[in-house]
């Protein structure tokens, strides 16, 4: 299996135990290009980088948490998505560049 194909089947596995939420705002991805790898603490904060501290979020999302708490940062989706209103799910759905490059 080529790195990429590993890749899309851990995201794929990742949306699925998230019920392909975003972690963060809940909102539902609509391509693989927008899923990013969350820690639940982040590993800034010495956060794992095992299965139970890792959901799925959207690339917008993780940039705009960065290593606040989830609770934090969720006033802050929601203050986005008042001000956003429908543009909301379209910014968070902006892909990740070059995500699947070779």
């Amino acid at each position: 299996m080529g790195k990429n194909k590993k890749a899309i089947k851990k995201i794929k596995n990742l949306l699925k135990r998230w019920d392909g939420l975003c972690v963060i705002c809940g909102e539902p991805f609509v391509s693989l290009e927008s899923v990013t790898k969350e820690h639940i603490i982040p590993a800034s904060l010495g956060g794992l980088d095992s299965s139970c501290n890792i959901a799925a979020s959207h690339y917008n999302c993780n940039k705009l948490r960065g290593s606040r708490s989830l609770l934090l940062v969720a006033k802050v989706i929601e203050k986005k998505k008042e001000k956003m209103g429908k543009s909301f799910l379209s910014w968070v759905n902006k892909g990740v560049p070059n995500r699947f490059a070779n």
